[in-house]
């Protein structure tokens, strides 16, 4: 039975894998899947940035000229 049971990541009670809320504290998101998926989203975008921002350095310093790029890629 205890194997069915996963501890609130606020206040610690015990609950079933199914619950939706805690009873105890009345977490919306007693196991924080929610948040995990906000914060790998956030990783997500945060990297995405940073990697466009990389290119335009690159780009605008003359190292990395995404047109020739592209002209060898479809030749």
């Amino acid at each position: 039975m205890n194997s069915r049971l996963m501890k609130c990541v606020d206040c610690g009670k015990e609950l079933s894998v199914t619950a939706r809320t805690c009873s105890q504290c009345c977490s919306a998101d007693p196991f924080g899947l929610a948040r995990k998926k906000e914060k790998r989203e956030m990783t997500i975008a945060l990297t995405m940035c940073l990697l466009m921002l990389l290119c335009f350095v690159l780009w605008y310093s003359g190292i990395l000229d995404p047109f020739s790029l592209l002209d060898r890629v479809f030749d």
